[in-house]
Order: C-alpha cells, then sequence, then structure tokens
C-alpha cells in the first residue's frame, strides 16, 4: 500500500520550508522521488529524507535540483536560510515548548555573520520570506505579541542593513521605519537606539548632516548598553565630521573607545553590536578624518586598522578599503588608490555590497569617469589582486 506524502508546516523552519518546496516543484514536474533522484545521481531515499525534513540537502543537490527542475531561483534562493539553520548548534523544536522567537533569535545571529563574512547575496528575499512568517505569527500571538514585536523589530532592521548593502535603499528606509514603531510599541528602548543608530548611519552615508545631527542627538546614550553606546557615539561623530567640526568629533570617538573599556554589556548588546570592536571604532575614526578632508591621517587609520582586520569581517573591509581608496586619492596618491580600490571591488563585489561599490563610484567620478564606464574601467584589471592580500 502506497504511503500519503507526510504533512510538511513550511513555517516551522528552513528545512520544512526548502522540503515543501521541493516536492512542490517535483510533482510539478511530473516526477518521483526516484526519477528526480536519477537525473540528479542521488539516491531515492535522500530525496525522500529531504522532502520530509529529516536531511539536510548539501548546496551541490540544491543547485541540481533547481537545474533539473528548472525553478528559476526558487530552491537557491532558500538556501543561506537553510545553511544558516544547519549551522545553529541545536536545531530548534519550534513546534514544541520553545519558544519561536528563541529560533528566529538564533537563526537571526547566524544569517548576520555569514552576511558579514561572505555578503549579503539574496539575502533580502530570504528575509522577506522570514518576515511574512513573524508577521503571521505576531497577529495571532495575544500575550506574547511583544515578544514577536520585538523579534520582528530585529529582523526588519537586520533587513534594512541586508537591503542597504544590496542597494534597495527605499526598502531599507521602508523596513527601518516599521521596526522602529515596534521597538516604541514594545517598549523596547534598547532595541529602539539600535534602530536609531542606524538611521543616523544612513543619513551620513546619503551625507544629509542635518538629518544625521538630529538622529545622533535623538539617542537616549544613557539607557543603552556599551557596544550600542559605542556605535551611537561613532555616529554622532560622523554626523558632526559632515559639518566640520573636529573637536566634537575628537570628543566623541575617545568616548567611544572607554565605553567600550569600562561599559556594561549584556546578550542582546552582543548580539545586535557584537562587530562594534576598539578596530571598528578606529575604522570610522579614519572615515571621520576623510569627511573632514584630512586624507592623510584617514590613509594612516586605515592602513593601520586594516593590516590586522578580521576575515569575518569582509562585508566592512570592502566598504574601508573603498573609503581608503577615496582618501589615498584626495592625498594625491593615484597609484596606492588604484591598488586599493581593485581590492574593494573584489571584495564589493564578492560580497554584493553596493555602499562598497557606490563609494569606489564616488572615486571613479572624480577622476571624470564616464557613466557608462565607471568603476570598473578604473579598477578592473588583469592584475586584480586575490582576496586575502593586504594593504599596500
Amino acid at each position: 500500500m502506497v504511503q500519503a506524502a507526510r504533512e510538511l508546516n513550511p513555517d516551522l523552519s528552513a528545512r520544512h520550508r526548502f522540503g515543501a518546496e521541493l516536492r512542490r516543484w517535483r510533482t510539478a514536474r511530473g516526477l518521483s522521488q526516484a526519477g528526480l533522484a536519477r537525473l540528479i545521481y542521488v539516491s531515492p531515499d535522500l530525496i525522500g529524507k529531504i522532502e520530509k525534513a529529516e536531511r539536510w540537502p548539501s548546496q551541490n543537490v540544491v543547485e541540481r535540483c533547481e537545474g533539473v527542475l528548472g525553478t528559476g531561483e526558487a530552491l537557491s534562493s532558500l538556501w543561506p536560510l537553510v545553511n544558516a539553520q544547519r549551522r545553529q548548534p541545536v536545531e530548534p523544536a519550534v513546534e514544541a515548548d520553545v519558544a519561536p522567537t528563541d529560533h528566529w533569535s538564533r537563526l537571526l545571529t547566524v544569517l548576520a555573520t555569514a552576511g558579514n563574512a561572505v555578503g549579503v547575496g539574496r539575502m533580502v528575499d530570504v528575509v522577506a520570506d522570514e518576515l511574512r512568517i513573524i508577521d503571521r505569527r505576531r497577529l495571532i500571538a495575544g500575550e506574547r505579541a511583544n515578544a514577536f514585536s520585538q523579534i520582528e523589530a530585529r529582523w526588519l532592521e537586520f533587513g534594512s542593513w541586508v537591503a542597504d548593502n544590496g542597494g534597495d535603499r527605499a526598502k531599507a528606509a521602508a523596513w527601518l521605519l516599521k521596526a522602529g514603531a515596534l521597538a516604541d510599541r514594545a517598549g523596547d528602548p534598547l532595541l529602539g537606539g539600535y534602530i536609531m543608530m542606524r538611521r543616523a548611519q544612513r543619513a551620513v552615508d546619503a551625507g544629509d548632516a542635518h538629518a544625521a545631527v538630529d538622529l545622533a542627538g535623538a539617542i537616549q546614550l544613557e539607557q543603552l548598553p556599551a557596544r550600542i553606546r559605542a556605535l551611537s557615539l561613532v555616529r554622532a561623530a560622523q554626523a558632526l565630521a559632515l559639518t566640520g567640526d573636529r573637536n566634537t568629533v575628537s570628543s566623541h570617538l575617545r568616548a567611544a573607545h572607554r565605553v567600550l573599556d569600562h561599559g556594561y554589556t549584556d546578550e542582546v548588546d552582543a548580539s545586535l553590536a557584537g562587530h562594534c570592536t576598539h578596530d571598528y571604532v578606529r575604522a570610522h575614526e579614519a572615515h571621520c578624518r576623510l569627511l573632514l578632508g584630512d586624507a592623510v591621517l584617514a590613509v594612516e587609520g586605515y592602513r593601520d586598522v586594516l593590516a590586522g582586520w578580521s576575515e569575518d569581517q569582509r562585508l566592512d573591509e570592502g566598504l574601508f578599503r573603498a573609503q581608503m581608496a577615496l582618501a589615498y586619492d584626495q592625498a594625491g596618491m593615484r597609484e596606492e588608490a588604484d591598488a586599493e580600490g581593485r581590492r574593494a571591488l573584489t571584495l564589493g563585489t564578492r560580497t554584493g555590497s553596493r555602499r562598497t561599490l557606490a563609494t569606489l563610484d564616488q572615486l571613479a567620478e572624480r577622476r571624470g569617469a564616464a557613466k557608462e564606464r565607471r568603476r570598473e574601467a578604473l579598477f578592473l584589471t588583469a592584475s586584480q589582486p586575490r582576496l586575502g592580500e593586504g594593504a599596500s
């Protein structure tokens, strides 16, 4: 007797969602599990277990299934989330008594770490899918609505960061505003402060000094733990650098280092702002020097901090190297600017960072490059350095 296919709830986990999606495409193409297995050179048992969420699909299997079934990117777009879930220490039983918000918190941490290490790729779609599920759960959560508001706000903030790096600034702005509203609704000043800091960062990126100063000034620093407070001080310094206020810029940066040395921190602080280290602050100090027109000091700062930069922070490294290339150019060191521009272009392309590439476009515009040539004409050469090469 043929057994009925196991019902899958795609909302339970990324692995369940992938299994359901694979089954849907396979049956739509009129293939049995054995038939698909023959086409991609695996056992029918493996296909069955993947569809039942009992085995993890490998990236190679995902790609071969997608090619055979002609899904476009329906399966590969789920891979980052599946891979992130697989890297969690223990797969959460979200259908049991374990809080589903804990599951999404852990998953978010893994995705954020992967994003800075290897890039944002297709993460915008992955985040959008998760947000639809979280939003549905929040609307029916009853007494636990506050917890779902907090986790949705954190995913929205992360999504805005992904969208900014992916070049969708409109989506990034909308998600960040909704994140702030949900954090306020949940009565979470820590998360609200972090989101306000991110809004100030976006204003700095846009060169809007007035908005950046106002947003950074509205952050209630005394309510924040060490790393988020340090980040907020860095944003205030960058905002003031846009106005030319050298003395206050230096004061805020010194305060950021002191807070990292002596301020309290907690688990939420570490999960949201674990990337904020003394090296991170020093890199942004170099950016402040660049904004203030002190190109030589900016170069020295970037060279010093990037010499020992962590390989787990490739997304940030690409942006800092692009800024260093701009500083070199402003200092009249064109060969060094080109060499650093090539390194930044390598990182920006591999991590999908539009922020890095937009900074290189600023350098291309300084050189008078035509729009159709832009950064590639200036920096993409046959002698392009390997990803691991350091600063010159």
